[in-house]
């Protein structure tokens, strides 16, 4: 299941050249959650710091992962990179939510909306906007949808219970620490204490459709073994 949610990392953060696969993230958390992932699937890896853009560049090959992308068309033109999910209905549903995890932790953000905490991703691919937004539909999380005047499109994820229900169900660890950060700065500001994020915040890849389960606190959330991904193979 790995390779779904890195597949998604590429498609919002990342591009292909001549079968190499590139990533890019300014996050040296979300970095070494991508790095530990890779070891886990033994792909080879190199990984640099680009002081000029100031994000980190990995660079990848793996035949599974082009095979998967290609699924999604994903083409690399001379200024831009491109891909379509009209295949997503096809996915299992653990392979389609980890697959969108990795583009909304790839894209996506967390604010305090005056002491209202709120998920927000945005994307320049309307029709892969859209097919999010239906899979968060059918699953019950509510959200509104926004456009930008640079052509990107997004939706906010703010109510309690669809943002307990969105962190229950999928596998976003840099959304996660970003969160938890946020509740760390300011709890009782924003309406959560320790205890109830801990129960109802903990993205768990394995969870799935299944119940909750208790998570650890949110000073033990911004350590990395939170979020180290449990899943094994493809």
């Amino acid at each position: 299941m790995l390779r779904y949610y890195l597949a998604g990392i590429i498609l919002g953060d990342g591009n292909i050249e001549r079968n190499w696969i590139r990533i890019s993230t300014s996050s040296e958390f979300h970095k070494e959650i991508i790095l530990k992932q890779l070891e886990a699937l033994q792909i080879r890896h190199k990984v640099h710091w680009d002081k000029t853009s100031k994000v980190f560049r990995i660079r990848l090959k793996d035949t599974k992962l082009l095979q998967l992308l290609t699924l999604f068309n994903a083409t690399t033109s001379p200024k831009t990179f491109t891909f379509r999910l009209d295949s997503l209905d096809s996915l299992k549903k653990e392979e389609r939510v980890m697959l969108i995890s990795g583009i909304i932790d790839a894209e996506g953000w967390v604010e305090n909306d005056k002491g209202s905490l709120r998920i927000r991703f945005k994307i320049k691919n309307k029709q892969a906007r859209d097919k999010i937004a239906e899979v968060l539909r059918k699953l019950n999380i509510q959200f509104s949808l926004f456009e930008r005047n640079d052509k990107s499109y997004g939706l906010t994820i703010q109510r309690k219970d669809s943002l307990s229900k969105f962190l229950a169900q999928f596998y976003c660890p840099l959304i996660l620490f970003k969160l938890l950060r946020l509740l760390a700065e300011a709890p009782n500001a924003l309406g959560y204490t320790r205890h109830t994020t801990g129960a109802t915040m903990g993205c768990d890849p394995e969870r799935g459709s299944k119940s909750p389960k208790s998570a650890p606190s949110s000073d033990r959330g911004l350590q990395l073994a939170l979020v180290k991904p449990e899943f094994r193979g493809a």
